[in-house]
């Protein structure tokens, strides 16, 4: 996820969010990192990190780090190497819902591992898309359209809601008939607010 649609994802939270920028350690950067609700910090590399954690812990000790990870970046390899009080490190697919998440934990103490998932407790988009409510899914089947949106298993769904998977394929079928849906990615797309087509 792009930086400046992370900021304006937590605007709505009343508090900031910086991006370290490896290109400019000037003391305006650092002044900002240490001013922070919470550090949000994409790397593409573990070659990076020395640097990057020599200059958080100089300008913002206190400050949690949500690391981001892009696809070549062993994620695993990075908590091992950062796992601190305070420091999260999120799935290179982590979407906007984990991102979210990580941060909004992040910035009340806790930290979230790479292979933890995130899931929110109710559905995230408070109005669920104008589609998706002329579809007339009950709020369960929202939940449901909600968590395969943010990519969840039918059995990772299941352990979420309390429900048996089985119910959950029950759920998914019937969304998928009211949507006129062929499969999960586009139950996905249009739970996002996008058509398939």
């Amino acid at each position: 996820m792009e930086f400046y649609a992370l900021t304006r994802l937590f605007e709505a939270d009343g508090f900031r969010i910086e991006h370290l920028d490896r290109d400019d350690p000037g003391t305006d950067g650092d002044m900002a990192l240490a001013t922070s609700a919470v550090v949000y910090l994409a790397l593409s590399s573990l070659d990076e990190l020395p640097s990057l954690i020599a200059r958080l812990e100089r300008a913002a000790p206190e400050v949690p780090v949500v690391f981001a990870p892009h696809a070549g970046c062993d994620a695993d390899a990075l908590w091992r190497r950062v796992r601190a009080p305070g420091r999260s490190v999120l799935r290179a697919e982590a979407g906007e819902v984990e991102i979210r998440c990580a941060v909004l934990l992040a910035r009340e103490g806790y930290s979230v591992a790479p292979r933890v998932s995130v899931v929110p407790s109710r559905p995230v988009a408070p109005t669920p898309a104008k589609h998706l409510k002329e579809a007339r899914l009950t709020v369960r089947e929202l939940e449901i359209a909600e968590a395969v949106r943010i990519g969840l298993s039918n059995k990772e769904i299941a352990q979420h809601l309390g429900i048996s998977p089985h119910t959950v394929n029950v759920h998914v079928g019937s969304i998928l008939r009211k949507l006129g849906a062929r499969n999960r990615t586009q139950i996905a797309l249009q739970a996002s607010g996008e058509h398939s087509g």
